[in-house]
């Protein structure tokens, strides 16, 4: 916790603006209380640290929660005694005993079996069927026991075993993979060595040149600071930060729960979408979904059969579940012998005192190969439904037709992704024949895995990275843990195992695959909005470094602005309208192009135009012309660059709307009051004659502005012309 503290307090931002501070506040007590009042900025570096450790913290704690196994005691045999000890004190080589429904607390050897022993080992290979296992057969820690009673020794504890090296996994702490955030901090670099250059040359050049009185210390001093304060785009970072946390908001009305805010942007660049069969495109669960009688069958008897047979062989699986839920679980008949299902037979069988012996499985074994419901059956699997046979003496009563239950509205969702230009794979640890007929009744046209282990799921992840494609992956077990944690954006359902829930960006609470559309829509409207925000912000940030370059060459490095005569552009022209846009309902369309390439040709033109204005100003005055005087230079700089800002940002709000008229209002009003009613608290008390100049100067930078090409973001929803489809109210 502490580490997190500091780093984040420590920043190279944060140390330059708490050095720049407390200058300021020296030079504010000992020299010139007017100092004082260029400390404003130091609130948003406390709002940005906070924001940011808060996140951090949170996002370890939940990784510190992580455990993919039980905590219920074990049962080991202590000189051939059941003992029941906690997880944390078994040792290698202790002899455990598992009966049905426990839990597999390590890596395990099957040393001796009690009848049939069927394990569940979804969670761990996503396969959803159970599988036999017999003595020397392995057990993974994290299956569960579903029938039988086994005596295994112990293999493998800790970061050693299978459950261990997959929780290391889980809990490795990543930072947000996030197109803005990288972009970001790939400028934040670049300006970080502007900062270091020209600060180091803006205080060398005027120690140079000597600083001797009271006064060109107090100047020096502040001058300085209003350089490296403006080159800081502070508020570009909280600016993402507050956007994407108001869309966790908006989303959780999605019944959308979002762990990473950095995943609803990756979600909206996605354009691979990896789907785990079970959990995603279905519910995990069997239904039967026909009862095929053979000829001269009653219904009834065979619904009492079934459900007698259920209730004598008591197995827990998903068949069996299936069938109870469609023909219950009572005995209508006594039985006095029953064989439970065996993988070598593919079959169950009870006998009844009345009524006669009755079998239940696989078609193929329980059937003669020329019987015609054999011929039928393996018709009706062919499209990816399983088929068991209720048989007596050899002789075909019904077939039980069950396929694993799709989700509501899943094909809608994937025609969603196809039409928006996002290829759509499936991924499962199941049944190859059966992955492809369930993704073709989804739709879904693009690679089907099956039989695909957790280490198979990540290279297939890394190969699409490779091809430099944009990942998204969902997932509901232990066996998808890899997989998601590489991938850019990691989906999981509520219905997940808690484990996998705990390391995805989002969570579907209602286990509604349809409530992505939603999301991709909410990722959208932030990144296209936070885009038009941002130029902004980089706007003023390459105007201070470009007015540090002018004046260290003609200005004796003097940097013009002292950090209080850009309050009014930094809060009212950039900060607050730029918040407002950046919370703007509209914004759809899907997301082109790299972030700074959006952002920056805008911002580089505003911020060249107005040093080309300004450096045409710095002319006018030293020839006094125009009736631009020398000692009215700088107020009528600060002006030139309060109008540029209101340019800059009338330009952003194009096309208008009443939202974006409203924000502009505002700062065209906030700005007019302040320059005329408290022009000496932002450095524009002495502004004589120049109004013609900066008229013209206004009017060049207009059309220079919209010249540029906008950003291909609208005001709400999609063109007539485009060529996705419309996204899901």
């Amino acid at each position: 916790m502490g580490r997190i503290v500091f780093k984040n307090i420590f920043t190279f931002f944060n140390v330059l603006c708490l050095s720049v501070a407390i200058f300021l506040i020296i030079v504010g007590v000992v020299l010139d209380p007017l100092a004082l009042s260029n400390l404003a900025f130091i609130i948003l570096v406390f709002v940005n640290t906070g924001i940011a450790i808060f996140q951090e913290i949170k996002a370890k704690k939940t990784l510190d929660r992580l455990s993919l196994l039980a905590n219920a005691p074990v049962k080991v045999l202590v000189d051939g005694v059941e003992v029941e000890r906690g997880q944390e004190s078994l040792r290698i080589d202790d002899v455990i005993v598992l009966r049905a429904n426990d839990q597999v607390p390590a890596d395990c050897i099957l040393e001796e079996i009690d009848c049939t022993v069927r394990v569940n080992e979804a969670l761990i290979t996503g396969e959803s069927r159970a599988v036999e296992r017999s003595v020397g057969d392995s057990l993974v820690g994290g299956s569960v026991i579903i029938h039988g009673e086994v005596r295994a020794r112990v293999t493998a504890l800790g970061e050693s075993s299978f459950i261990g090296k997959t929780t290391a996994v889980a809990k490795t702490f990543r930072r947000p993979r996030s197109e803005i955030l990288r972009s970001l901090q790939y400028l934040i670099g670049i300006i970080a060595v502007c900062i270091v250059i020209l600060g180091t040359a803006l205080v060398a050049r005027q120690i140079t040149l000597g600083i001797l009185t009271q006064e060109e210390t107090t100047s020096a001093v502040v001058h300085t600071a209003g350089a490296l304060v403006g080159m800081v785009p502070s508020g570009l970072f909280l600016l993402v930060t507050l956007a994407l946390a108001n869309s966790v908001l908006v989303l959780s009305r999605h019944q959308t729960l979002v762990r990473d805010m950095y995943a609803i942007e990756m979600l909206a660049r996605v354009d691979t979408l990896c789907l785990d069969k079970t959990g995603t495109l279905t519910t995990g669960e069997l239904r039967v979904v026909d009862v095929i009688y053979c000829r001269g069958v009653d219904p009834t008897p065979v619904s009492q059969i079934i459900s007698s047979m259920m209730f004598e062989l008591g197995d827990q699986n998903q068949t069996s579940a299936a069938l109870v839920r469609k023909f219950g679980k009572v005995s209508h008949m006594s039985a006095v012998h029953v064989e439970p299902f065996s993988s070598d037979t593919k079959f169950s069988k009870v006998e009844f005192l009345r009524g006669g012996t009755y079998s239940l499985g696989a078609p193929e074994f329980l059937l003669e190969k020329s019987d015609p419901v054999l011929r039928q059956s393996s018709e009706i699997a062919k499209s990816g439904k399983r088929v068991l046979v209720l048989a007596k003496g050899g002789q075909a009563i019904a077939l039980i037709v069950l396929e694993e239950e799709l989700r509501k509205n899943v094909a809608e969702t994937i025609k969603f992704f196809k039409d928006n230009g996002v290829a759509v794979h499936v991924i499962s640890g199941d049944n190859q024949e059966t992955v492809q007929a369930i993704a073709r009744a989804c739709g879904i046209d693009g690679e089907v895995h099956g039989r695909t282990t957790p280490e198979r799921k990540l290279e297939i992840i890394k190969d699409f990275k490779r091809q430099g494609k944009i990942v998204a992956m969902t997932g509901d077990g232990v066996n998808d843990i890899l997989a998601l944690k590489e991938a850019h954006c990691s989906i999981s359902f509520a219905s997940a195992q808690p484990v996998t829930r705990n390391i995805s960006g989002l969570v579907l609470l209602d286990d509604d695959f349809n409530s992505l559309p939603a999301v991709v829509k909410e990722g959208r409207r932030i990144v296209n909005n936070v885009t038009r925000s941002s130029s902004l912000f980089l706007f003023k940030a390459l105007l201070a470094i470009f007015l540090s370059v002018f004046a260290l060459v003609f200005l004796r490095a003097k940097y013009l602005f002292e950090p209080r005569n850009l309050y009014i552009l930094e809060t009212f022209i950039v900060g607050i309208p730029s918040f407002a846009l950046a919370l703007e309902r509209g914004g759809y369309e899907p997301i082109k192009g790299r972030f700074l390439r959006r952002v920056m040709p805008l911002s580089f033109l505003a911020a060249i135009i107005t040093l080309g204005n300004i450096a045409m100003l710095y002319l006018f005055s030293r020839i006094e012309i125009f009736t631009v005087h020398y000692d009215n230079f700088v107020p009528l700089a600060i002006l030139l660059v309060t109008i540029t800002g209101l340019l800059v940002l009338f330009r952003q709000i194009q096309p208008l709307s009443r939202w974006r008229i409203f924000v502009f209002s505002f700062a065209l009003s906030v700005t007019i009051a302040l320059c005329v009613l408290v022009p000496k608290a932002f450095g524009m008390d002495n502004l004589r004659g120049g109004a013609a100049v900066l008229f013209v100067m206004a009017a060049i930078t207009y059309l220079a502005l919209s010249w540029l090409p906008r950003l291909p973001i609208r005001r709400r929803g999609y063109s007539k012309h485009s060529p996705h489809a419309p996204l899901p109210k």
